[in-house]
């Protein structure tokens, strides 16, 4: 008799547990797919088949642009991969902060941004190792016709994989079981650690900077306005570069 009521307390005590795994399926299987995203692009031979099909679609010309306007195995991975998964997972793309959210809360809010950013920006661009790790921009193009061509195609691909991949899949699937802060928190931590290795003022200010923008994800439920801060600042910062470029 105490057997089989130990046994049955035991059955008890694993369906528990097995209820409690089922109900935080869905972070587990987010924090692993982002780890996966974020850990192979760093190993080389990843996806490898992905240049030889575009060299194969429009020749090795057609294969370098699209490398060097990150249309490359990283965007599969950190864009591409976790939109994947969200169909999978048969849930919405505006549940992952693909929709327009509030339109009006967030514009007031990137003019907002861009004003309390304006010193930041001052500061970073008179830094001379800032400018220093950036000189390569510089040195890239011989016309604006070329910046603007190479750029915006560029900061269209960065920032989408960078927006969507930790505001949009991280932070808005962890936010749907443990809420916003976790979620923000959550993301900020391997958002820092990708800017390991450049300038060291901009990895500190991926601190902030990526808090401000799970904020402004989680307030407005979108990722377009993070995306459309983070690019249009990046690509102000590079057209001034080029500017002190061409004018030394």
């Amino acid at each position: 008799m105490r057997m089989r009521t130990t046994l049955a307390r035991a059955r008890e005590v694993l369906r528990g547990e097995l209820r409690q795994v089922e109900a935080h399926w869905r972070p587990t299987l987010i924090v692993a797919c982002a780890a996966v995203a974020l850990l192979l692009p760093k190993y080389p031979g990843t996806l490898e088949w992905f240049p030889a099909l575009l060299k194969a679609i429009g020749g090795v010309a057609f294969a370098r642009t699209c490398a060097d306007v990150h249309f490359d195995q990283t965007f599969l991975l950190q864009g591409i991969f976790p939109l994947l998964i969200v169909f999978a997972m048969r849930e919405k793309l505006s549940d992952y902060g693909l929709g327009l959210g509030n339109v009006r809360l967030g514009l007031k809010m990137c003019a907002l941004f861009y004003v309390l950013y304006i010193p930041c920006f001052v500061v970073l661009f008179l830094n001379p190792g800032f400018q220093q790790y950036y000189a390569s921009v510089a040195n890239s193009y011989a016309t604006w016709g070329a910046f603007f061509a190479s750029q915006i195609l560029t900061l269209i691909f960065l920032c989408f994989r960078t927006e969507f991949l930790f505001r949009g899949f991280i932070l808005f699937g962890i936010k749907k079981n443990y809420g916003p802060y976790a979620a923000m928190l959550m993301q900020l931590i391997p958002y820092v650690m990708v800017h390991v290795g450049k300038a060291q003022l901009e990895a500190l200010g991926s601190l902030p900077v990526g808090l401000a923008l799970a904020y402004l994800a989680v307030r407005t439920g979108s990722i377009w306005y993070g995306a459309l801060l983070h690019g249009s600042i990046a690509l102000l910062f590079n057209a001034l570069i080029l500017l002190r470029h061409f004018l030394t």
